[in-house]
């Protein structure tokens, strides 16, 4: 909500600030004639694309983690994708990249899309970074600011009896709520738990990155460690910075940009390579009688899907239950009734990624 009281500031000094924001920021500065240089979305779903403002200048990058949901990248022509670091490791992401030889470029992120967006501002070299509206708490007892999605949701379903204000309480009144000191001296705010560990993970950030100053709003909002609180005028006033344009800095990190014909031949492709183990295991399937000790099909079973593992290491994650369940019943890889269930679920697995990947094809219009 103290997102508000820097506006004003920001487009009068639009000449010396590189914005970075978060995607649901977007619409309140769209209502302030404010262009950011960089939209971020961490986690972007199917009911993000009410964030967005659609026709956007060309004077915005739009960052999305690769995994958002495509229909986002329709909205806007200069899309950028780059991963979440924390969850990159052996899964179909990992696979795409080694596919198609793309370096990777991730991002760390604590869980919330604010410090996703300062860890790019931090890998793009920026040593002056300063938040604004990161309130980590209900200041007003509001959680969103005005103008913003959630905003004119709540200002849609309100009414006489149920006014704006009342939409907001009750959805506040629903978290497990902390009353604590404000960054403003003698003055207390209401926060929770996850927004709580919001800051502390935004202290350990400035522990981490000991050669760049952070700076928070003077406004309302929680306290976090080493962050200076100071009035974005007189920030502006001590530093002698300069707007940056998106299309040089863009150019210092390798943030995948790909063409839709890529992205059709890559999932093609993926389509018919998991498609062949299906054969290859319902071939292996029609030849098995599993309750038959038989030692050269365990080995058949055994090669085979240590094969399918190796060429797609995501595939693994999706048998991680079937596992556990059989374990509890003792049926472990020694046993040639273990490959039935497991081959099973892959089968399971492999066509329900099939029918994901087909979804997306239609949705991207390929």
């Amino acid at each position: 909500p103290s997102l508000l009281n820097d506006l004003e500031v920001i487009k009068k000094n639009r000449d010396k600030i590189t914005i970075f924001t978060v995607d649901t920021a977007l619409k309140v500065l769209i209502e302030y004639d404010i262009i950011p240089d960089f939209i971020i979305s961490l986690d972007g779903q199917y009911y993000s694309i009410n964030d967005y403002v659609k026709n956007l200048s060309n004077q915005s990058a739009l960052i999305l983690d690769i995994i958002s949901y495509p229909n986002l990248s329709q909205m806007y022509k200069n899309i950028y994708y780059t991963v979440t670091d924390n969850i990159f490791n052996e899964n179909i992401i990992e696979y795409f990249f080694e596919y198609n030889k793309i370096n990777k470029f991730g991002l760390i992120t604590g869980g919330n899309v604010s410090d996703y967006a300062a860890n790019l501002a931090i890998s793009l070299g920026f040593k002056n970074i300063y938040f604004s509206g990161l309130d980590l708490s209900y200041p007003f007892l509001q959680s969103h600011s005005k103008f913003s999605p959630f905003y004119f949701r709540a200002f849609y379903f309100s009414d006489y009896y149920n006014s704006i204000d009342s939409i907001f309480i009750k959805t506040i009144a629903s978290r497990d709520l902390k009353f604590i000191e404000s960054k403003v001296k003698g003055i207390k705010i209401y926060t929770d738990f996850v927004l709580q560990n919001y800051a502390f993970y935004f202290d350990n950030l400035t522990e981490y990155y000991k050669d760049i100053k952070f700076y928070n709003s003077k406004f309302n909002g929680i306290k976090i460690k080493n962050f200076t609180n100071i009035k974005l005028k007189e920030l502006l006033k001590k530093n002698n910075s300069k707007h940056l344009n998106y299309t040089d800095l863009i150019k210092k990190e390798n943030l995948i940009n790909l063409s839709k014909e890529k992205l059709d031949v890559f999932f093609n492709d993926i389509i018919n390579l998991i498609h062949k183990r299906v054969v290859e295991l319902n071939n292996l399937f029609s030849k098995t009688d599993f309750n038959q000790n038989d030692k050269k099909k365990y080995n058949e079973w055994k090669i085979l899907m240590d094969d399918i593992f190796s060429d797609f290491p995501f595939l693994k994650k999706f048998i991680l239950m079937t596992i556990i369940i059989l374990q509890k019943k003792n049926i472990t890889n020694d046993y040639l009734l273990y490959y039935k269930h497991i081959g099973h679920k892959t089968i399971q697995s492999i066509y329900f990624i099939i029918r994901i990947l087909q979804k997306i094809l239609k949705q991207m219009n390929l």
